[in-house]
Order: structure tokens, then sequence, then C-alpha cells
């Protein structure tokens, strides 16, 4: 029982003595402008974390990469006639992902296009993980859908 008594009654005197000296008001004036200057370093890191966080929920384009250089680096490969419906997005911070049709002659296999495309995408662009199909010029269909 008696130390129980003296525990709370040393914390009260303390209490006391630290809220009615000068030595209370300066310690609590200086916790303050420590949290203070805590709270205005964690907020830009925070909103710039938060925007980052936005874009990639919404799917968003990555900003420093260039559509009209992809489509014209897949164009370039032998055999492509024409890429359309290219779509690029953040996945996660570290993953970009691009879908897109190729169109090829009818005399263009599908496999070294679709490696020389990989081959492309990867060391030009750094994009790691692309979904592309391949068609033959002769093939009609993708423009018929008119969304």
């Amino acid at each position: 029982m008696r130390s129980w008594w003296r525990e709370r009654s040393g914390a009260a005197a303390g209490r006391t003595i630290l809220s009615s000296s000068d030595f209370g008001r300066t310690h609590r004036r200086a916790g303050a402008a420590v949290g203070a200057a805590i709270g205005l370093f964690i907020l830009p890191r925070a909103l710039r974390l938060g925007r980052e966080s936005l874009r990639i929920l919404l799917q968003h384009a990555p900003v420093d990469v260039d559509l009209d250089a992809i489509t014209a680096d897949l164009v370039a490969i032998d055999g492509v006639v024409e890429v359309h419906d290219l779509h690029l997005w953040t996945l996660t911070s570290e993953m970009e992902v691009l879908t897109a049709h190729v169109v090829t002659t009818d005399a263009t296999g599908a496999h070294s296009v679709l490696d020389a495309a990989r081959e492309v995408l990867a060391t030009r662009h750094d994009i790691a993980h692309a979904t592309l199909q391949v068609e033959p010029a002769s093939h009609h269909g993708c423009e018929d859908v008119d969304w």
C-alpha cells in the first residue's frame, strides 16, 4: 500500500512542479516545436507518396515514357506494318505494363515479331511486361470496333 502511494504522490508532485515552473513551460514549447518540425518533415514525403499511389490506383500512363517513340520502334521491326491499340499504364511502382496490336505482313512469322518486340520494349523502354497481339495484314476485325 505504501509503495502505491509513493508512486502516485511522486508523479503528482512532479507534474505540479513541471506545470508551475518555467522548466515545464519551456519544455512544453520545445516539445511543440519539435512535433511541428517532424510534421513539416513528413508532410511533403507523405504528399509525394500519396500522389504516386493515386497514379498507380488510377492506372495512369508513366509520365516519362514517349508512346510515339514506342510505336515508332515497334513499327521499325522487320515485317511490322502497323501498331494500334497501344496502351501503357503503371501496375506497381516498379512495373509498367503495355498492350498493343502489332500488324505484320502475311509472310512474317509471329514468333520472330514477338521476340523482337519484347527485346525492343525491354532494352529501349524498360518495359518488361507486354501483351502483344500479332495480326496478319489480311486480318480484319479490329477496325470494326467503334469504342
